[in-house]
């Protein structure tokens, strides 16, 4: 391969905008934000870095991840090397036109990967998480108020930041003082403050604030001092009308390393879930993110991007920005047949929808496992619905691809919260409980050979 720097550095950037869907945002301003091309020779990418410790660490850490993804994003297969440099080298042109071109295309590349400020207006709101997005709203607006704390879960990636960090926006202009951070921050910084005996300047900054956001609590696992930090701070805080809003990995009852008398606290407000996105919301997630880059898109290409089986809102945008990608390395414009090729779709690789398997086909293999009657999995017999029930939901829900309006005339039409309620409690039980994962997988492997997909 001879040397085309250009086409390197818009490959590159690409690859950091996919990379940045990826991994945690913390990683990636880390070792990867400032990083830039050097050469590109005999499919070799020499990589720009600020010193010899971020080299080492990407090449023991990442190099792997950062060679798929360059793949994954241009269909090339390119190995990287990683050397320190100082200053960024722009390699001469012969015309300068056509490095002033080269520079406004890898502007305009990143451009559309850049990450939008998570505000609640371009927030998607669908069944999905129309709670949380409601009470993030609501304290917002009123803090202190009815909804404090505010407990939001969710699985990765499906927009428990982007509310958090509307929350703190909202306030901020409203110019209210807020303290947005990781439980890991606040683990170092009341260990830190320990250490130095400054326990008193840790005190006054995080109870003399309007709003404490404390983001991933899942982490307090293990951290005995910190648990009682955080015990004392939330007593002050709420006792003063302060607002304060948590989020979690899982729902606060399934949080057993935590304190009971912290994990009461907990709970005394709003405990508010997002589930994994219905496919409307899916959709509109797609149109709302290639409007914000300013990237036309069809139907049928949304419909595509929205029906692939996604785990996370990150999952979706990032395919969405490896199509936009495709689209300019090949100068070709976005329609079904670019998307299913730079998407390499085909039916082992996307859980796309199932089209040979019915409910009623779902009902009657989960009746079988259960060794329960059909009547009994369709029929409300008491106040909660059965385990058997309870599958069938999240199968019908996460499987399926059914809405909930579709499920609820399956299981003896039990409420949407309900079901919302069942499909978490079989995802909890799916983390925590490995026999009943081992259920769910037989289960999984009888309906698979009936498994059908077609992408027209």
């Amino acid at each position: 391969m001879t040397q085309n720097i250009p086409e390197h550095n818009n490959i590159w950037s690409a690859t950091l905008g996919l990379l940045e869907m990826k991994i945690p945002k913390a990683s990636f301003e880390t070792w990867l934000k400032d990083t830039f091309v050097l050469s590109s020779k005999n499919n070799v990418l020499t990589i720009g870095v600020s010193s010899l410790f971020v080299s080492e660490w990407l090449n023991k850490k990442m190099k792997t991840q950062i060679e798929s993804a360059i793949k994954e994003v241009s269909s090339i297969k390119l190995k990287v090397v990683f050397t320190v440099a100082k200053n960024k080298e722009v390699p001469k042109k012969s015309s300068a036109d056509s490095t002033n071109t080269e520079k406004e295309t890898t502007k305009k590349i990143t451009s559309k990967f850049d990450k939008s400020t998570y505000r609640f207006d371009n927030f998607v709101v669908g069944e999905s998480n129309k709670l949380a997005y409601s009470s993030a709203l609501s304290v917002a607006t009123e803090p202190g108020g009815r909804f404090n704390p505010l407990f939001i879960y969710s699985g990765v990636g499906l927009g428990k930041t982007h509310l958090l960090q509307s929350i703190a926006d909202r306030m901020r202009k409203n110019s209210q003082n807020i303290l947005y951070v990781t439980t890991e921050q606040f683990t170092n910084e009341f260990v830190t403050a320990i250490q130095k005996r400054k326990t008193d300047e840790f005190r006054s900054k995080y109870r003399n604030t309007d709003a404490l956001i404390l983001d991933d609590i899942q982490f307090l696992q293990g951290k005995e001092q910190t648990q009682e930090g955080l015990f004392h701070t939330f007593n002050d805080l709420h006792d003063s009308n302060k607002q304060i809003v948590l989020a979690c990995d899982r729902h606060p009852q399934y949080v057993d390393f935590i304190h009971d008398r912290l994990l009461s606290r907990f709970q005394w407000g709003l405990v508010a879930d997002i589930q994994s996105p219905e496919i409307e919301t899916r959709a509109a997630i797609v149109l709302k993110k290639a409007e914000q880059a300013n990237i036309p898109i069809t139907e049928d290409v949304t419909s595509l991007l929205a029906t692939l089986y996604t785990h996370s809102i990150r999952e979706l945008e990032g395919n969405l920005n490896k199509l936009i990608a495709y689209s300019e390395f090949s100068g070709l414009n976005i329609n079904l047949d670019l998307a299913k090729l730079a998407l390499g779709i085909d039916a082992e690789s996307y859980n796309l929808p199932i089209i040979d398997v019915s409910p009623e086909d779902l009902i009657s293999i989960v009746s079988k496992y259960y060794k329960i009657s059909v009547e009994k999995i369709q029929t409300k017999q008491s106040g909660r619905a059965s385990e058997p029930q309870k599958v069938v939901m999240y199968l019908a829900l996460e499987t399926l691809k059914l809405r909930y309006q579709e499920v609820i005339p399956l299981c003896g039409n039990w409420t949407t919260k309900t079901i919302r309620a069942s499909n978490n409690w079989v995802k909890n039980e799916l983390i925590s409980n490995t026999e009943f994962s081992k259920k769910i997988s037989t289960i999984k492997s009888i309906i698979s050979p009936k498994l059908s997909y077609k992408l027209n």
